[in-house]
């Protein structure tokens, strides 16, 4: 509703900041988000590794889309839409269309919320540090396998975020 949503002044525009690079996540700043053995086939799983800035591990963030950066036809995806805990993340097809791809960007607590139900965030499963470890969905609880940073070339994305009241 746009009623409810506010500016914060000093926040950068989700249009023009950097939002392509690495996610990493902030627990273990050097592992990141990846696809695994860098396929492009719909339903490939997403998970931990050590970061490289390959094209397995190179994303865009345009503010609702977490797309491949070299391949933009392709999407952070919640598999089969369902937004229960534990319910995995994949690779698949980039659709505007449906919220199994949207994504919002908590720039306080570096979470990314899913736009099936916001109440839930991307994870790290278990809290592992372990390389394959898998990215899922879980109910956002502030925690540490629930913060990630995009960065561009060793910088960090600059941060936004949105406030809704009632």
């Amino acid at each position: 509703v746009d009623y409810q949503k506010w500016n914060i002044e000093g926040a950068a525009d989700p249009s023009t900041a950097g939002n392509s690079g690495v996610i990493s996540w902030d627990k273990y700043s050097n592992r990141c988000l990846d696809v695994l053995n860098n396929s492009r086939n719909n339903g490939t799983n997403i998970q931990l590794s050590n970061c490289k800035n390959n094209t397995a591990q190179t994303w865009y963030f345009d503010g609702t889309q977490i797309r491949l950066y070299d391949d933009p036809s392709k999407c952070l995806d919640l598999y089969n839409n369902l937004p229960n805990n534990g319910q995995n993340i994949q690779l698949y097809n980039c659709n505007a269309s449906t919220t199994a791809q949207k994504w919002y960007y908590d720039g306080f607590t570096k979470a990314f919320h899913s736009g099936r139900d916001f109440t839930k965030c991307i994870d790290v499963a278990g809290g592992e540090n372990e390389l394959g470890a898998n990215i899922q969905l879980l109910a956002c609880d502030g925690s540490s396998n629930q913060a990630f940073t995009i960065k561009d070339g060793g910088q960090n994305y600059h941060h936004y975020g949105e406030i809704y009241l009632d």
